[in-house]
């Protein structure tokens, strides 16, 4: 989640998965969503394609930047959009990233 102004934040969101029982979790596809709190209301504001997710929403400004990579590919690409341009698009090609490890 991100702060996108005092009202509204930033999310990255998924269907539900209701097949899903028991072993891994399958990979969540993610597109970010604007969510004004004062109404409830969102609206969907990346499209990636399929076997794509959106994540880690950042702003900064009035700029939104997010990690958009393939699913079971740990390099990505940072995406930009301006809050007044009406598409964004790739800012920073091939990112890697640290691995992430989870302790009990």
């Amino acid at each position: 989640m991100e702060w996108w102004s005092p009202s509204k934040v930033i999310v990255a969101r998924s269907q539900e998965n209701k097949v899903w029982k028991e072993g891994p979790v399958p990979t969540m596809f993610t597109s970010l969503y604007e969510i004004d709190l004062g109404s409830d209301n969102q609206k969907q504001i990346t499209f990636p394609k399929e076997n794509e997710l959106d994540e880690d929403p950042q702003s900064v400004g009035s700029y939104l930047t997010w990690i958009r990579r393939q699913d079971e590919i740990q390099n990505g690409d940072v995406w930009i959009k301006h809050d007044k341009q009406k598409e964004a698009g790739i800012w920073i090609e091939n990112v890697d990233f640290s691995p992430a490890f989870f302790k009990k």
